[in-house]
């Protein structure tokens, strides 16, 4: 047999043998005690106080499992850059829409086989609420904060035009009116308060053609983001615009303060009626606390 016969294998075997040691030494032993575990939370401010008031009492409770939280703004990106790098957290809070982003990218596990031994199924859920984390046939996220959206009005608003507050608006068509009487315009000309625009905050464009009965596919492989509900629903976002004024509109917006403020625009009493969610109570509580507001569905 010759020398160059045997280099190659003996080469691969010192490769390997290198490789072997290098991990030995390099990775570290999982110390004793619990199991820790990272978890990236979304939320940051009062709402990162409230999940980390919920690990901390995940944590009293057993002794198996330890989470150490990191509350992180700016996600969705972060959580890439950390995954690219090698380097990720264990479990980390994302927004619904990125479970596909992430899933093609395959930055994160399908969690099919852990969810079958912990017997998590999706009668369990509600559907809408368990559908989000499924892609492609296979479950990638479960919902941790899950949430629902009404028409959030300010009362005072209301009676100052005459319109009883305990009689929202349940159409589309009756929103519209209602928005009417109650944006105002000073000497000038410029909007001093509007009753209700689609663009703030520039949250739902993907949900308005719901409200009009549209899809944005059709469940199995067609997208549908042309349906005549779908393009119903955006002439009536376009409607505002054309009725008070695109620039109108844009500089009256300038004035808005950031949203986790007190010059958020519904907050600090500029917008009369918003699409919002659940956590609009919090945001409330704290920074607006005597502003006289209810919430109901939104119209159809």
């Amino acid at each position: 047999m010759r020398l160059r016969d045997l280099t190659l294998p003996v080469l691969a075997m010192c490769i390997l043998g290198v490789i072997a040691v290098s991990e030995a030494v390099t990775r570290k032993n999982p110390p004793p005690g619990p199991v820790r575990i990272t978890y990236w939370e979304k939320w940051t401010g009062f709402e990162g106080d409230a999940m980390r008031a919920v690990v901390d009492a995940f944590n009293r409770s057993q002794n198996r499992i330890h989470v150490d939280l990191l509350t992180i703004s700016s996600i969705e990106d972060k959580t890439l850059l950390a995954i690219a790098s090698g380097n990720p957290p264990d479990v980390v809070g994302l927004f619904g829409p990125n479970v596909a982003q992430y899933a093609d990218a395959r930055a994160i596990l399908p969690l099919d086989d852990y969810c079958r031994k912990a017997g998590i199924r999706a009668e369990q859920y509600i559907p809408a609420y368990w559908d989000v984390g499924v892609y492609r046939g296979h479950i990638y996220a479960l919902p941790s904060t899950p949430a629902s959206t009404a028409l959030h009005f300010n009362r005072r608003m209301l009676e100052e035009i005459g319109h009883d507050p305990d009689d929202p608006p349940e159409t589309i068509e009756e929103l519209n009116a209602l928005a009417d009487k109650l944006t105002r315009r000073d000497a000038s000309g410029r909007i001093i308060q509007a009753g209700f625009m689609p663009n703030e905050p520039d949250w739902w464009r993907w949900g308005w053609g719901f409200v009009f009965g549209g899809q944005l596919w059709d469940g199995k492989g067609k997208i549908t983001a042309n349906s005549p509900e779908n393009v119903r629903a955006f002439e009536w976002v376009q409607s505002f615009f054309k009725k008070y004024g695109v620039k109108d509109l844009q500089t009256f917006r300038s004035g808005f303060g950031n949203f986790s403020s007190p010059q958020n625009a519904f907050l600090a009493e500029k917008v009369a009626m918003q699409l919002q969610g659940t956590w609009m109570y919090n945001f409330i509580t704290r920074y607006a606390p005597k502003l006289k507001w209810s919430a109901a569905p939104f119209p159809y």
